[in-house]
């Protein structure tokens, strides 16, 4: 327990960190509240533009989910209520793959642990290899904040329908999915 106190008080202080960072340096007309909702991402921008690997090394786009309803979820290895959505993801994945649901989990990590959580875990779901550029493609998606774990959920159109911070339950997700099918 003590290690999870330490681990969401180091998230806790990043994100306040990072914040802060961007409200004091953000130059004039740069700040997230004027920027329109396509230029700084989040509900009803367009999904981001993205190419990232897998930890076998193939390369993944947005364009291979196109027609899909997406949950893009960003987490990390050292993140404790990352760890706790996972299973309701693979759960969900194996529920809703056939009426055009795809999980997609972008890792804010370095492969080697990514690889030892998939296996460990049995995920089943595509996993991406961000780093700490993780961070930046996160804000596309409309976290504005740096927090972990943050979802956002694309609809067909390919259109950011939904943006959650903190741990999906299930049933909040399932609703979530339901709406968008």
């Amino acid at each position: 327990m003590r290690y999870v106190a330490i681990a969401l008080t180091c998230v806790v202080a990043l994100s306040a960190g990072l914040l802060m960072s961007r409200w004091s340096t953000a130059p004039k007309g740069d700040d997230p509240a004027t920027q329109s909702t396509a230029a700084r991402g989040g509900v009803d921008a367009p999904m981001p533009a993205l190419s990232l690997l897998d930890p076998q090394g193939n390369v993944h786009t947005e364009k291979q989910w196109d027609g899909q309803v997406v949950v893009v979820n960003f987490w990390a290895t050292w993140c404790a209520p990352c760890l706790e959505e996972i299973p309701v993801f693979i759960e969900l994945q194996n529920t809703y793959r056939e009426r055009g649901v795809t999980f997609v989990g972008i890792a804010l990590d370095d492969r080697d642990r990514v690889i030892e959580f998939m296996e460990r875990l049995g995920m089943n779901y595509t996993v991406l290899l961000a780093g700490p550029g993780g961070i930046t493609l996160g804000e596309r998606f409309g976290n504005l904040v740096g927090a972990l774990p943050f979802s956002a959920l694309v609809n067909r159109e390919g259109t950011i329908a939904q943006t959650h911070y903190g741990v999906l339950s299930r049933d909040d997700l399932e609703r979530m999915l339901v709406k968008l099918l």
